[in-house]
C-alpha cells in the first residue's frame, strides 16, 4: 500500500503492521513531518487521491468562519467611520471640485439630488463702486463672478463702512435675496449688483464688499 505525504506530495509505501503500530500516523521519507496516512492511503503507487484541500481542513477546524467573521466586522466599522466622517465633514468635503463631481455623477445614476455646491473661496467681486448722492443716499455697484466649475449658491456679502481715520462705521450683511431675485449662479457667471442705500453715519471714508 502507498499513502502521500500532504505537506510535500511525496508518495512512500507504508505496511499494514506500520499502520497498526503507529494507528495510522506516519513520519514523511522526504521532508520529516508526520502526517495521517490513512485519508490517502492507496494500493497502487502514485495513484492520484482526493487529499482534503486547504479550505476544507480550515472549515473542519473552525477557524475560516471566524476570519470571515473578522473581517466582516472590520468592512462594517469602516464603513460606519466613512459615515461619521461625511457627517461631520460634510461641508468641507462638498467643497472638494473632485469630491463633489464624483458624487454628482453617481447621483445621477442612483436618482439622488445632490445640495447646492458651495464655496466661498471661489467667488471674485470686482468693479465695486461706492457712489455718493445728496442727502446721504448712496449706491453700491459691484459685480459678483462665479469662479467654480458647478452652479453655486449666491453667497451673502458683507458690507464694511470706514472714516477717514480707518474707524468703522457700519456694517451689513446683504442675504442674496436683497441684492438679487435669484438663488444660484452659473459657472463662469457675473451677477451685476447695484444696492441704493441710505447711511445715517457721517463722513464715510470707505469701503469693502466681501463675499460670506
Amino acid at each position: 500500500m502507498f499513502s502521500r505525504c500532504p505537506h510535500c506530495d511525496r508518495q512512500q509505501q507504508v505496511t499494514t503492521r506500520q499502520l497498526r503500530d503507529s494507528r495510522g500516523l506516519l513520519t514523511c521519507v522526504s521532508c520529516g513531518k508526520s502526517f495521517d496516512a490513512l485519508p490517502a492511503l492507496t494500493e497502487m503507487a502514485d495513484e492520484p487521491v482526493d487529499t482534503p484541500q486547504r479550505e476544507d481542513l480550515l472549515l473542519a477546524s473552525g477557524k475560516q468562519p471566524a476570519v470571515k467573521g473578522w473581517r466582516i466586522g472590520n468592512a462594517l466599522l469602516f464603513m460606519m467611520l466613512l459615515a461619521q466622517v461625511a457627517y461631520f465633514e460634510k461641508d468641507g468635503l462638498l467643497r472638494q471640485p473632485q469630491l463633489y463631481s464624483g458624487l454628482t455623477h453617481f447621483c445621477r445614476i442612483a436618482g439622488c439630488r445632490m445640495p447646492t455646491y458651495k464655496n466661498s473661496a471661489e467667488w471674485s467681486l470686482s468693479h465695486s463702486a461706492w457712489q455718493a448722492h445728496l442727502d446721504r443716499r448712496y449706491v453700491l455697484t459691484a459685480a459678483l463672478t462665479n469662479q467654480a466649475a458647478f452652479a453655486q449658491a449666491l453667497p451673502p456679502l458683507k458690507l464694511t463702512l470706514n472714516d477717514y481715520s480707518g474707524r468703522l462705521l457700519a456694517e451689513r450683511v446683504f442675504r442674496p435675496g436683497t441684492y438679487t431675485p435669484d438663488t444660484v449662479l452659473a459657472a463662469d457667471h457675473t451677477q451685476q449688483i447695484h444696492l441704493p442705500l441710505v447711511v445715517s453715519a457721517p463722513d464715510v471714508a470707505g469701503f469693502t464688499l466681501t463675499a460670506m
